[in-house]
């Protein structure tokens, strides 16, 4: 193994605390070959979105190098060697398992979402689904009211 190679490979040691806990979960860097690194990752989603991260990663990857070695990062769907930290995690037990509200849960949904655009939008998609809710509920209530 090269220098440069074992370098690489150090760096990539750093991976979970470059892409972050949730990221680092969903993929891996596996392969390093003539400048290239290859990364391995779970779902057509998570590829894509480390795609729009790709030059951003490869900046932080190159910066904890002595020169820069990676010139390209490829990201392939298979299936990760790693196991996640969250299946070490016990499960609630049933009994204490409660949803949250639904103001909690958009709250949680979009707060996830590192685009502040689409985070408005679904934001407003699930307010406007929650009000049609609401008026159909309204509406069944109402029609039933009728009947009786």
């Amino acid at each position: 193994m090269s220098e440069e190679e074992l370098e690489v490979y150090r760096a990539c040691g750093a991976w979970r605390e470059i892409v972050g806990a949730k990221l680092a979960e969903k993929s891996e860097p596996s392969e390093f070959r003539n400048g290239t690194l290859i990364v391995t990752v779970a779902s057509a989603v998570w590829l894509q979105e480390l795609q729009f991260l790709k030059l951003e990663l490869q900046r932080k990857l190159n910066g904890r190098l002595s020169r820069p070695h990676i010139h390209e990062i490829v990201f392939r769907l298979g299936r990760l060697r790693a196991v996640p930290a969250s299946a070490f995690q016990r499960p609630a037990p049933r009994e204490s398992f409660s949803l949250p509200a639904p103001g909690e849960l958009r709250a949680a949904l979009v707060s996830e979402m590192p685009d502040p655009e689409l985070a408005r939008a679904c934001e407003r998609l699930l307010q406007s689904y929650a009000r049609r809710q609401w008026n159909q509920r309204a509406q069944r209530d109402r029609n039933k009211n009728k009947r009786s």
